[in-house]
């Protein structure tokens, strides 16, 4: 294993993860402060993430394109700390007019950072012989940190925090970006004028989601996925309603993620000759157990191990997804892969059920995560079928490995 480039790898999986780790379990915190309702807060997360489905494309098919993907990587994470900067001075002040347009700019550049970082992350692992999971375990410890610092920092300062630690998280993905190494893959490969490049990989990127295989891919994962839209939004304000301090609250995120460092410390002794569809199922199947437990309050002990259940159907799920996109998809189209995913599975998907999830949870209350646990009924039933259509190997002419 070539360590120097593991160490660089593991450092860009770090970085975007600690802004993840403190904006997905806190920002609504910020808001409800800011007096934004939860409908309100469903329509600016789907907004962000209907945005995506534009903003994730045209980044990664750039990023392919040029064959530089560490410079827009960098370009959209400091890009996204400007606007970030202005949320924080002006949303207080403004209100939810001006709060909705910033985090549309802000949010969506700072989420196209990540197919381009997994993308070189899983493809750099078969060019540098280092296993995957061992770089992205540094992703989830990077999120544990930010969990628990995030609970402890509101709870001294209170939540008018919240937006300057997003900034300034995001701003330092620009500085981890910069080491990042070149993929080996990608040596001896035609530079062509950006004009033909830009079309060509627009090209194959269209044959790539004509693919009956990778469609149906993007539908198991989006779906797996999208079960997680209702805690991702309430989760911090479900565990303040069944009186959790915010303290425990930052506890649980950060278990949640424990749980998936663990398991991507042991997954290759595990998992190794598991199909990604298998790690799949596991997930989808678990996520049901998961989600209809989060419908009703446990108790501290019960969300704790609910929280556990994170590595199965965030874990799981993205082990398996990251396996078929190394393998399905050639190199030259790796952050295109990527961004496709993402937009599915974080855009549109998401962002549709995040914007049912704002009315689900104003009527129902944690009740609203009874659907989740439907959607993770949907999503194991298709990968089932996924599983039969794939062949395990590459969806274009040449072949990139095998998985069996």
């Amino acid at each position: 294993m070539a360590r120097s480039e593991f160490v660089r790898f593991s450092l860009a999986q770090a970085a975007p993860s600690f802004v993840g780790g403190f904006y997905v379990p806190f920002f609504p915190l910020w808001l409800a402060h800011l007096g934004v309702s939860p409908s309100q807060m469903s329509l600016a997360f789907a907004a962000c993430m209907f945005t995506r489905v534009i903003v994730s494309p045209i980044v990664g098919i750039a990023a392919d394109a040029l064959g530089d993907r560490r410079a827009v990587a960098m370009t959209c994470a400091a890009l996204s700390a400007i606007f970030f900067t202005v949320l924080g001075l002006v949303g207080p002040v403004w209100g939810f007019a001006v709060i909705l347009p910033l985090m549309v700019l802000a949010t969506p550049l700072n989420s196209a950072t990540t197919p381009i970082i997994e993308g070189v992350t899983a493809r750099g692992a078969l060019d540098y012989k280092f296993d995957y999971a061992q770089a992205r375990l540094f992703g989830s410890l990077a999120f544990v940190v930010s969990n628990y610092l995030g609970g402890v920092a509101i709870g001294f300062s209170g939540p008018e925090v919240i937006v300057w630690v997003v900034t300034v998280s995001v701003a330092a993905c620009f500085f981890a970006f910069i080491p990042l190494p070149n993929l080996l893959s990608d040596r001896g490969r035609a530079k062509r004028p950006m004009g033909k490049a830009l079309r060509r990989t627009f090209s194959e990127s269209r044959v790539l989601l004509k693919k009956p295989v990778f469609r149906l891919f993007l539908a198991t994962t989006a779906l797996a996925q999208a079960s997680h839209a209702v805690f991702y939004t309430f989760g911090a304000l479900t565990f303040r309603g069944f009186g959790y301090s915010d303290d425990y609250i930052g506890f649980l995120w950060a278990a949640g993620t424990l749980a998936e460092v663990a398991l991507f410390a042991v997954q290759a002794r595990l998992f190794r000759r598991w199909k990604p569809t298998d790690l799949i199922a596991l997930g989808a199947a678990l996520g049901v157990l998961r989600w209809a437990g989060m419908a009703f309050d446990s108790g501290p002990g019960g969300a704790l191990v609910l929280q556990l259940l994170h590595a199965a159907t965030f874990g799981l799920v993205h082990l398996g997804t990251m396996r078929f996109l190394a393998v399905a998809v050639p190199v030259r189209l790796t952050a295109t892969g990527q961004s496709l995913f993402a937009v599915i599975a974080f855009g549109v998907v998401m962002g549709i059920v995040t914007l049912v999830s704002g009315w689900l949870y104003e009527t129902t209350g944690p009740h609203a995560y009874l659907f989740m646990a439907a959607l993770s009924v949907a999503a194991f039933a298709l990968t089932l079928a996924l599983s039969r259509a794939w062949s395990g190997r590459s969806l274009f002419a040449f072949n990139t490995g095998r998985i069996t």
